[in-house]
């Protein structure tokens, strides 16, 4: 999808929240002053970083998103590098970069994938994506 909000690094966790409501969306990348990518915000990084520990809805996008280990692509990557990656880093949507500038061109997300690639392929993505929400739980 090359339709992607973005947020600043300045921007309040009040407008992400807004945005991820009027989009129905649960997933934003952050890009510096130069619009380059820095990280990203989800709905549980609201949920579990600043809901749970009572900070205010001002607080600062940069000061609760992910901007570790993110997971990328590049546009002329074929699909399956992307899958790879989601895979391998567990994530359920991955940004696609620019390579040289960083900047943001668009998002893939499981559900894209699902739409793309036949049904046991895209199960077999979820399958090991989900693997760390299942780690050492066992069914009861």
């Amino acid at each position: 999808r090359s339709d992607v909000h973005v947020l600043h690094e300045d921007d309040t966790v009040e407008r992400a929240a807004r945005i991820m409501r009027n989009q129905e969306i649960g997933f934003l990348p952050v890009v510096d002053a130069m619009n380059r990518l820095v990280g990203v915000v989800t709905d549980r990084d609201i949920v579990t970083r600043v809901v749970a520990d009572g900070f205010p809805t001002a607080t600062k996008v940069s000061e609760v998103m992910t901007d570790t280990m993110l997971v990328t692509a590049g546009p002329e990557d074929d699909v399956a590098v992307a899958e790879s990656r989601m895979a391998r880093g567990q994530k359920s949507r991955i940004v696609i970069v620019d390579e040289i500038s960083r900047f943001v061109l668009g998002v893939i997300s499981l559900s894209d994938v699902s739409q793309t690639e036949d049904c046991l392929h895209g199960g077999r993505v979820l399958q090991q994506i989900t693997r760390r929400e299942s780690y050492g739980h066992q069914p009861t």
